[in-house]
């Protein structure tokens, strides 16, 4: 059995900061380089993708037989925003029963992350959590993280 444990879920369209970003990664991996507009057509199967159709069929492709599949939670992102993004994981996991794990994204900053977590989890049917320190500047073993 294959399992993705990193898939990414976004409302977003594959935009400029995405692509620009994915770049970076690459070039941080010392990967040669690779033009914008391959890595925009290879990562286009997470845009415009509302009810997780795409990212199956990408799985399939992949000889992928399960994912774990969790959206971003930026700093920056509202919380509206972000809980309507959690939500759609679980619509989606609930949509493809078997092949996707559902995980949560609340970043630890915000206020009432204990709270978005339990609804995550109770409400939507979210089973993990991923969090993105790297990206959002958090020290993930601080202990403000896990009051």
């Amino acid at each position: 059995m294959v399992i993705d444990v990193h898939q990414h879920w976004t409302p977003d369209p594959v935009n400029p900061v995405v692509t620009n970003f994915i770049a970076y990664m690459y070039r941080c991996m010392k990967c040669p380089p690779i033009p914008l507009e391959k890595i925009e057509k290879e990562y286009c199967y997470l845009a415009d993708d509302p009810n997780g159709e795409r990212m199956v069929e990408h799985m399939d492709i992949s000889v992928v037989d399960k994912s774990v599949v969790f959206c971003w939670d930026r700093e920056a992102y509202p919380e509206e925003r972000i809980m309507e993004a959690n939500r759609k994981v679980g619509e989606i996991a609930r949509r493809f029963p078997g092949r996707i794990i559902p995980f949560a994204s609340v970043n630890p900053t915000r206020k009432n992350a204990p709270d978005l977590l339990k609804k995550c989890v109770e409400e939507y049917g979210l089973v993990g959590m991923k969090w993105h320190p790297d990206m959002d500047g958090f020290y993930p073993a601080a202990k403000e993280n896990y009051e």
